[in-house]
């Protein structure tokens, strides 16, 4: 029989655990999924950047949205580069990642999409994300949408130093 005294222990015992994951926990996955989506960001930016031509003639190549291929290839480029640069800072940070979580939101549609309705799967990220198997690369997206979801509901949960 569980008595009171034991009732409360055990609700001593999660209020601790609650304090020590908040504060042992949830910044560090907190500032790992903002600053990794900020690399990432700004690595497939500089990556399709680097092969500008490439990555707006592998949108062309979609069907439906080939058509705006140019304005797509830049607008994709742009936001990202804009998206690293808030999501470091403190001010614009909050937008930055629900921004940043929308986008990987989008891209993961847009993969899953591909996958099941393309026969030839067009890909056209930067670097050595375009290298991935394209399981590898939604489980990749699924991740980072998960950790962003998380840490958007955190960020009223946990104070954040800088």
């Amino acid at each position: 029989m569980i008595t009171y005294s034991n009732k409360q222990a055990i609700i001593n015992r999660l209020i601790k655990f609650s304090t020590w994951y908040r504060s042992h926990l949830s910044i560090p996955i907190y500032n790992f999924t903002v600053y990794g989506y900020a690399v990432l960001y700004m690595y497939t930016a500089s990556s399709k950047l680097w092969d500008m031509e490439k990555f707006i003639k592998g949108i062309a190549d979609v069907p439906y949205i080939g058509n705006y291929a140019q304005p797509i290839g830049w607008d994709v480029v742009q936001l990202e580069i804009l998206l690293a640069i808030g999501l470091i800072i403190p001010r614009f940070q909050r937008r930055a990642l629900l921004g940043s979580t929308m986008l990987i939101g989008i891209f993961t549609l847009y993969l899953a999409l591909m996958m099941y309705f393309v026969p030839n799967h067009l890909c056209s990220c930067g670097g050595v994300i375009e290298s991935m198997g394209w399981n590898t690369h939604l489980a990749f997206n699924i991740l980072w949408l998960i950790l962003g979801i998380w840490s958007i509901r955190q960020k009223n949960n946990i104070i954040i130093y800088h």
